[in-house]
């Protein structure tokens, strides 16, 4: 009988032990069909994230309801109040989609067992078919009253879903215009002069011609205080036009970013052309307005159907964020855990039937022909 026990207890023991090798060997294999990402995304579920959906936006954050609201309907309005004072239609075929992580969250807790590199303040990788902003700074507390950089981001892709192109300067001026955006109930004030345009009172300006061609390779970039310096030139140049009164002033901002564009040389024949100033007299108008204390701004009107646009508190499942992580990464992160995480999507198949926008994105940007044709 103890023979008998003590058999039994051996086969026990090695049923135990190769349930176990079973166990780890699918584990195992379970890792493998796992990008990198995946892997990260999965280990968190995501509980306390909201989605929130206006007409032209699509908000995740983990923000509080009341915060998420708020937010959710802001970005909206700037949107609307964009192409109402730009006066120019928008051709957005999807919502941008807004990822607003808090400070604590589990967001930015995967971001770095991601091997996660792209530490920007707010990365905007795609402008070709979907738009996505993720922001990576504590924006709850970097200005009471709003997250002012995530409107200049915002400001840009709205400037690109216009078609409004431009050299580097138009893009970052144009941000920058929209970054101090203030909202009421029924208006938005747009232009409040920029910390970075109020800077250039102490500052040394770059050469016109030479501002005109600033590209991100320029020498322009390789300082901080030559990015400070191009960036409140840029904000400055901008926000005189936008903010005059008189519109045909945005017309000929708009004029001279798309001569620039298509390669006229930036001359002061060209640019007197067009504004009716040589170097030496726009150099004193800028001046002049950078010191003027009195603030230029553009208050948009909206009427009360316009101002009642739907904010819907979507359903949100943890198989969609970490779809949207996964694809957030990939845009992100020219490395090889991108390009591998992006096979192994495709392979699976995309759930989130509203992320498709961003999954063909990243098959643009990794140059997937195929899956590009077939999503």
């Amino acid at each position: 009988m103890k023979f008998m026990r003590m058999k039994l207890t051996a086969w026990l023991v090695l049923g135990l032990a190769m349930a176990a090798r079973w166990c780890v060997a699918a584990a195992e294999a379970d890792v493998v069909l796992m990008s990198p990402y995946e892997v990260s995304a999965n280990s968190v579920d995501f509980r306390k994230w909201l989605k929130f959906e206006t007409p032209h936006i699509t908000l995740y954050t983990d923000a509080d309801l009341n915060d998420a609201v708020r937010i959710a309907g802001e970005f909206e309005m700037l949107h609307l109040a964009a192409v109402k004072y730009l006066g120019r239609p928008s051709f957005k075929r999807e919502p941008t989609i807004m990822v607003l992580p808090t400070s604590k969250s589990d967001w930015r807790k995967v971001e770095s067992s991601a091997k996660f590199e792209w530490k920007v303040a707010v990365s905007q990788p795609t402008s070709r078919i979907a738009g996505l902003i993720a922001v990576q700074y504590d924006w709850q507390s970097f200005l009471r009253g709003g997250p002012d950089t995530v409107f200049a981001a915002l400001g840009k892709v709205e400037q690109q879903a216009m078609r409004l192109e431009g050299p580097l300067w138009f893009g970052q001026g144009m941000g920058r215009f929209f970054e101090t955006v203030k909202f009421e109930d029924d208006s938005v004030i747009l232009g409040k002069p920029s910390s970075r345009a109020r800077r250039m009172r102490r500052k040394e300006w770059l050469a016109w011609p030479d501002f005109f061609k600033v590209t991100t390779a320029s020498k322009e970039f390789t300082t901080t205080d030559g990015m400070v310096v191009f960036a409140g030139q840029s904000a400055a140049f901008v926000h005189y036009l936008l903010t005059n009164p008189d519109p045909v002033w945005h017309s000929r901002l708009m004029q001279w970013a798309l001569m620039l564009q298509s390669g006229v040389e930036p001359t002061e024949d060209e640019f007197a052309k067009v504004f009716g100033f040589k170097w030496e007299a726009w150099q004193k108008e800028m001046d002049d307005h950078v010191r003027d204390r009195s603030d230029m701004t553009a208050t948009v009107r909206f009427t009360k159907e316009e101002a009642g646009f739907p904010r819907t508190k979507a359903n949100l499942e943890a198989r969609e964020m970490r779809e949207l992580f996964i694809l957030a990464q990939v845009l992100n992160q020219r490395i090889p855990a991108s390009e591998t995480s992006l096979d192994l999507l495709l392979a699976k198949g995309l759930k989130t039937e509203t992320l498709r926008g961003l999954l063909l994105e990243a098959c643009v940007k990794w140059k997937r022909q195929d899956a590009v044709q077939e999503q």
